[in-house]
């Protein structure tokens, strides 16, 4: 289990606890609890086959930007150190934010990079696979 799997359920369960420890709810739990821990980010904006997000990441570098990319979101953990603190490691806090995709795209083409305190990340829409036409099966009988 994952940091931020680890965080939403600690928090669903805390959202159970509340509404009365009553079960049968688990799962609307689960979605509360996410869409309290995962900010989204607005800028998505599809360009041809690509979609593009951008989040303004400004004074973290790279190397604490986290992206995990799903066929229909991505997450950007952000790993967040407090001033004064000596060590990366020590009391880090991470960020989540999530990208919901209009449709499916390829998690294999996926490419970010940061410049100017702007993190962009780049992926393709899937091509839905489209079934052969009448007019084309007749063809491929007679054949």
């Amino acid at each position: 289990m994952n940091a931020l799997q680890r965080r939403t359920a600690l928090r669903a369960f805390e959202v159970f606890t509340m509404a009365g420890s009553a079960p049968g709810d688990e799962l609307s739990h689960w979605f509360q609890a996410e869409k309290e821990l995962l900010e989204r980010i607005t800028d998505v904006r599809e360009s041809g086959h690509w979609i593009h997000v951008n989040k303004s990441v400004q004074n973290i570098p790279a190397t604490a930007i986290t992206i995990l990319v799903e066929r229909n979101r991505a997450i950007v953990a952000q790993a967040v150190t407090p001033s004064g603190s000596q060590s990366s490691d020590s009391g880090s806090i991470t960020n989540y934010f999530l990208a919901e995709w209009p449709g499916e795209v390829e998690p294999a083409t996926a490419s970010a990079y940061k410049k100017n305190g702007i993190l962009t990340l780049m992926i393709e829409k899937s091509i839905p696979v489209s079934a052969p036409t009448k007019k084309s099966e007749k063809a491929n009988k007679s054949a």
